[in-house]
């Protein structure tokens, strides 16, 4: 049998390499996509060792503390809450302790206490603003990831079940001509990952800017999708929200220091203007 020529053993062996690339990249991406990122991995693990009950009090608990952190009640004496300053601007003494419902408090907040909020309030908080997760999104979850927020849920369709992660990097800034009185927030969005396979951002968030008014029209999210958009794309917005029940009132987001396993954060209770 006479030997093949070597160039065309070298042709084989390109053609073969053509051929068999974009199947081995093929294989691997479908094996990233389901390889649970680590801190995903750990929450599950944590999830086992705990009891329904022992999350549901690590919800309760939070509730109470954030509770407190709007409370005109004394919030300097509940664990967990520090009155830094009364709206007079003392710090400390019967001034802060005299809590007028004003001033700037600080707080801490693990991040497996806001899972355990997250399993066992969030369905509820979302139906009181009229708001319901997809079917296919369960298990929302968050950790600090590398000096990042990470964002993480389960998604599950016909062909395919994987976790799915945001890497979101916060920020406090305080932009050229603004008031460090109004400090505003970054959150910008730095990777997404389909297990561990990344995706491209930019496609999520023209996706949201795409988004459109349901047919049936009891569904219009393009207001609240172009401003999530942006926020992802990093640009500022305004850290405040109404304090619940209290029109009176807002509360503005100062300070946000991650840390291993939670944050650190301090708000201002400031009147509406």
């Amino acid at each position: 049998m006479a030997a093949i020529p070597r160039k065309r053993r070298v042709w084989r062996y390109i053609v073969l390499a053509i051929v068999l690339l974009p199947i081995a990249a093929f294989v691997a991406a479908l094996a990233l996509t389901r390889m649970d990122p680590p801190a995903w991995k750990a929450h599950q693990a944590a999830m086992k060792k705990s009891t329904p009950a022992q999350r549901e009090a690590k919800a309760v608990s939070l509730e109470a503390r954030l509770t407190a952190l709007t409370s005109y009640t004394r919030a300097d004496g509940v664990p967990g809450i520090v009155l830094v300053s009364a709206s007079g601007g003392e710090r400390g003494g019967a001034a802060a302790a005299l809590n007028d419902g004003l001033g700037v408090r600080q707080f801490h907040v693990e991040a497996d206490e806001f899972n355990a909020w997250l399993e066992t309030r969030l369905p509820q908080f979302l139906a009181n603003q009229n708001v319901k997760l997809p079917a296919n999104m369960t298990q929302p979850m968050v950790a600090v990831v590398d000096g990042n927020i990470m964002l993480a849920f389960k998604y599950d369709s016909e062909r395919i079940s994987q976790v799915v992660s945001l890497h979101l990097k916060p920020s406090i800034t305080v932009p050229p001509g603004g008031s460090k009185e109004r400090p505003q927030l970054v959150l910008k969005l730095d990777a997404i990952r389909a297990g561990r396979l990344p995706f491209p951002v930019d496609s999520l968030v023209r996706g949201l800017r795409d988004s459109k008014k349901s047919a049936d029209g009891k569904l219009d999210p393009t207001a609240a999708t172009h401003q999530l958009a942006n926020a992802l794309e990093g640009k500022a917005i305004d850290p405040v929200m109404s304090v619940p029940s209290d029109r009176t009132r807002q509360i503005r987001l100062l300070a946000m220091d991650l840390t291993k396993n939670g944050a650190d954060i301090t708000v201002r209770l400031e009147p509406v203007k």
